[in-house]
């Protein structure tokens, strides 16, 4: 997810950890890591604005990503990767969008 960029943003929560990666499919890079209280569930909110993309894990902004003055869009998509570890389940999903 991300707006004013043609890189994708790849938002990873673990049990004590938050991954930010920034790339496009093929070549992304680790951009910030923050620790977390280990918990076995995490409430996670991303919000982009036309300034920035706004990472909050249990209510509180732990990463902030700048735009960069370029035209783009919103998307998403959610996976898990079973082959490589075991993801948490997730509930309560929602997207929701204002236009500006």
């Amino acid at each position: 997810m991300r707006v004013g960029s043609p890189l994708a943003i790849s938002v990873q929560i673990y049990r004590d950890q938050l991954e930010v990666f920034s790339g496009d499919a093929d070549n992304q890079q680790l951009v910030g890591a923050r620790a977390l209280t280990a918990a076995g569930t995490h409430l996670v909110s991303v919000t982009v604005t036309p300034t920035a993309t706004l990472v909050s894990v249990d209510g509180t902004v732990r990463m902030t990503l700048l735009a960069k003055n370029e035209t783009g869009g919103v998307g998403f998509s959610a996976y898990r990767d079973l082959t490589r570890r075991t993801w948490p389940t997730i509930t309560g999903f929602k997207v929701t969008g204002t236009a500006s």
